[in-house]
Formats: structure tokens, C-alpha cells, sequence
């Protein structure tokens, strides 16, 4: 389902068209959003707490490691954090198992993401996609 917070309201649509766009329900992993406002959230209550975290620099650990298990990550993450040498290996890992929240500013996020490939703006990306999660 598609969502949009105008003022006060949420809106849904399972179909949005806008000026050079048509979002579709079935397509819509291959979106970026958001698109003219919209995003895409399994429910009304992710797209609640999407709205609620906009604009914030942190989400949770849970949600930083679901979104890197679906963006097929996690796993390079894990190996990056595995090759590190100590004691920066042990205290990635403390951050990586123990952190309530992850800063999107985060050293170690930053680091982590330039060092399996994740561009900038793929990071942001993937960082808005872990609020829906």
C-alpha cells in the first residue's frame, strides 16, 4: 500500500499517478522513494512510525540489520566486520550486536558502507528504508 502524510491526514492508494509517474502495488520494489511524498509500507502502523522518524538520523539495529538483509547486505557487512583487525574487529562487533540505535553520522557506518560498495546515496536509501521496517 501506498502512503502519503499531507498536514494532518495519511493518505493510501494501492495505484498513485503524479506528473511522470504511476505507482503500482505490484512494482513497487522498484521504486526509490520517496516519490511526490509517496512511499511504500507494508501497513498503516510502518507507515505511522515512517512519518514519525522522517526527517530523524537514527533508527534502530533491528531495522539497520532488516534492511541490509534486504538489500543482500548483510552478509558483506558481517564478513567486512569478520576481516577487521582488533581490537576494532571486537568493538564493531559489540556496536553491531549491543547498539540501540544506529546514527546515520555513525563512523563505523560510513566506514562500513564505502567499504562493501554502498555510495552515498545508496546509503541514504537504504537508511529511509530501514524506518519503514
Amino acid at each position: 500500500m501506498f502512503y502519503k502524510k499531507e498536514q494532518e491526514q495519511i493518505l493510501s492508494a494501492l495505484i498513485v499517478e503524479g506528473p511522470g509517474y504511476t505507482l503500482i502495488e505490484e512494482d513497487s520494489a522498484l521504486y526509490t522513494y520517496p516519490v511526490d511524498g509517496w512511499i511504500h509500507a507494508e501497513s498503516l502502523n510502518a507507515a505511522i512510525a515512517h512519518f514519525a522518524s522522517a526527517g530523524k538520523s537514527t533508527i534502530t539495529l533491528r531495522q539497520c540489520k532488516l534492511a541490509l538483509l534486504n538489500a543482500g547486505k548483510l552478509q558483506d557487512v558481517l564478513a567486512y566486520i569478520d576481516a577487521m583487525p582488533e581490537p576494532q574487529r571486537t568493538a564493531a562487533l559489540i556496536e553491531f550486536d549491543y547498539a540501540n540505535e544506529v546514527e546515520r553520522s555513525s563512523v563505523l557506518l560510513n566506514t562500513v558502507a564505502a567499504a562493501i560498495g554502498l555510495s552515498e546515496s545508496e546509503l541514504n536509501e537504504l537508511f529511509e528504508s530501514a524506518k519503514v521496517l
